[in-house]
């Protein structure tokens, strides 16, 4: 789409996910540049055929690409390719979460969309269908269990319909997604190699957030935990008083949690807002219209003034840097530092109001805002665990009373 000249529906596509979509996306993603990355073949045993006569054919992964009049490419994937398409390796133990969302997109599709399908072509359709494949369906053989009703006797007793039996064994899904969102990730470019223009992601990226803001929340309870009892313990060597001890805890509390309060949904969106706008060139990236960016990232800190307009007042503006950018940022550089940002297109790393050449201010002011970004295919060990602490303490206003007291 940005092929096409259409930014904007391209932002109103990527901006419009909601977090089970997104976890699905992710892996439709990862499916595509599999099947083109010169390690496989893009092919697969035909699931549905294999089922129902037992004969081994190999069909292409991602179907449909040569039929210019489908809209949507199908992939029909096994339980088991399933779990590896949208979980992988490092990310098993979200399987059960990722089923469940699956699941619920299956049972609920998602509504449709007006989509650009071409220059002058529009499309109400849904981006994602997720049909389940079960291998026995002899609970579903007669058309009335499309439509079941319950006797009065049964709606007198209480009783509920089940409209999803979970006495079947699924074993696999078939799944539609629309074309103009992953043809870049296929399409030959100019050097006839897969591949065209695209945002990049880590893999599974949706996941490493949700798994790094959850690790975080565990680390920081039991180091709440370790700090308070420390300091009532020594807090007299410290020469301070009960109220005081009590005082730098809440503070500490309350620094922690703008961290583990972060909605990895607004993480992502955060990321591909730089992303669409990343020129490839320097070490920054310039947000030219703050307005834009906030609704389309941060929707929730946007108010109406008495006359309808829409409005950033200097409280959300606050909100916005303490509260959201500079936790976001943070979390980047663990992930940063444990390779999960490897692969992607780039890592945010600070916020970078004042031009020191030119001496050129960002913020609320100039409705805009500038990020300093790192851009490589690896970002592995940019990030020391010492440089974390030294800019958690700064993050979080911990002043370093007793390093050996209050810990890393």
């Amino acid at each position: 789409m940005k092929v096409l000249g259409k930014i904007e529906e391209l932002k109103k596509s990527l901006f419009s996910f909601n977090a089970y979509e997104s976890i699905v996306f992710d892996g439709l993603c990862k499916l595509c540049m599999e099947a083109y990355d010169g390690r496989h073949i893009g092919t697969h045993t035909n699931l549905l055929l294999k089922i129902e006569k037992g004969i081994e054919e190999h069909i292409d992964v991602v179907e449909r690409q040569n039929n210019p009049t489908e809209t949507h490419y199908r992939s029909v994937l096994s339980l088991e390719e399933t779990q590896r398409v949208f979980c992988g390796d490092n990310y098993k133990m979200y399987w059960p979460l990722v089923f469940k969302n699956i699941k619920e997109l299956a049972y609920e599709p998602p509504k449709k969309k007006s989509l650009v399908l071409g220059k002058k072509l529009y499309i109400d359709a849904v981006p994602l269908n997720i049909d389940l494949i079960y291998e026995d369906g002899s609970d579903s053989k007669k058309l009335k269990t499309l439509g079941p009703r319950l006797t009065k006797e049964k709606i007198i007793e209480g009783k509920e319909y089940a409209p999803h039996s979970e006495t079947r064994q699924i074993v696999g899904i078939a799944i539609e997604y629309y074309k103009p969102l992953f043809s870049p990730i296929i399409e030959l470019n100019k050097r006839k190699r897969p591949g065209t223009t695209y945002i990049i992601t880590p893999p599974y990226f949706q996941l490493s957030i949700i798994n790094t803001i959850e690790r975080l929340e565990t680390n920081v309870s039991e180091g709440l935990k370790r700090k308070q009892k420390l300091l009532k313990e020594n807090g007299q060597a410290l020469n301070w008083t009960k109220e005081k001890t009590g005082a730098y805890i809440e503070q500490l509390k309350g620094s922690w949690q703008n961290l583990i309060c972060i909605s990895p949904l607004e993480m992502r969106r955060f990321y591909l807002y730089l992303a669409l706008h990343d020129n490839h060139k320097g070490a920054y990236i310039t947000i030219e219209d703050l307005m834009d960016f906030v609704e389309s990232c941060f929707p929730g800190l946007i108010d109406s003034d008495r006359d309808g307009n829409r409005k950033l007042y200097p409280s959300r503006y606050k909100e916005l840097i303490e509260k959201k950018l500079e936790p976001m940022l943070y979390l980047f550089k663990i992930m940063t530092h444990e390779g999960e940002m490897d692969g992607g297109q780039l890592v945010p790393l600070k916020l970078s109001l004042t031009d020191k050449e030119t001496g050129e201010e960002f913020g609320k002011k100039t409705n805009n805002l500038r990020i300093e970004c790192m851009k490589s295919k690896s970002f592995f060990s940019n990030y020391t665990l010492e440089k974390f602490s030294d800019e958690l303490a700064d993050l979080t206003k911990i002043a370093p009373y007793s390093p050996k007291l209050l810990g890393n």
